[in-house]
């Protein structure tokens, strides 16, 4: 993703550990991040001060937005309501969605409806192995958007503790 300074970053508040290492590259590029509960999702588009930012705030016209959520919480169960992510499009937003839970039930994601820019899967969720492995899942037009990184690994084993709501992170 195009990391830039006075770019955004948001992510539901019940999101994998995975999407939570996404901010330190926005922290890097000076961009600002922050947290939105997954029920206000469908309010974005039309009031960005739904969202609780953690570092900076979100600029007039940010140089690039990326929204990460899950299309169904591991905590709580919730699913996302996706039928407003061509909204968000509309707004320029990015979409990241985690369907890792969501792709476990039969006919529950439906990628020729949904328009998010980027779907991560779980191979682990969905075949019961192995651990791990899954898949990124990029649209066409967002391929571009896809840059090379240094290597780094930010998952679940590599911390020892994290806050979705703050920059708390200890590492493993």
């Amino acid at each position: 993703f195009p990391w830039r300074s006075g770019g955004c970053f948001l992510y539901a508040d019940e999101s994998h550990t995975s999407v939570l290492g996404l901010r330190q590259f926005a922290r890097a590029s000076k961009c600002a991040f922050g947290t939105l509960a997954m029920n206000d999702l469908p309010l974005l588009a039309k009031d960005p001060s739904v969202a609780q930012f953690i570092e900076g705030d979100m600029a007039t016209k940010p140089a690039s937005k990326l929204l990460a959520i899950p299309g169904e919480s591991n905590f709580s169960g919730l699913k996302t309501d996706l039928s407003c992510l061509s909204e968000l499009r509309k707004e320029k937003w990015r979409i990241l969605l985690d369907a890792a839970k969501l792709a476990c039930s039969p006919g529950a994601l439906d990628l020729k409806s949904c328009c998010a820019d980027f779907t991560v899967v779980s191979f682990y969720k969905i075949f019961g192995y192995p651990t791990g492995l899954g898949a990124l899942l990029v649209r066409h037009d967002a391929a571009p958007l896809l840059q090379p990184a240094e290597a780094t690994y930010f998952a679940g084993g590599t911390v020892l503790s994290i806050s979705a709501r703050s920059s708390f992170v200890v590492p493993n």
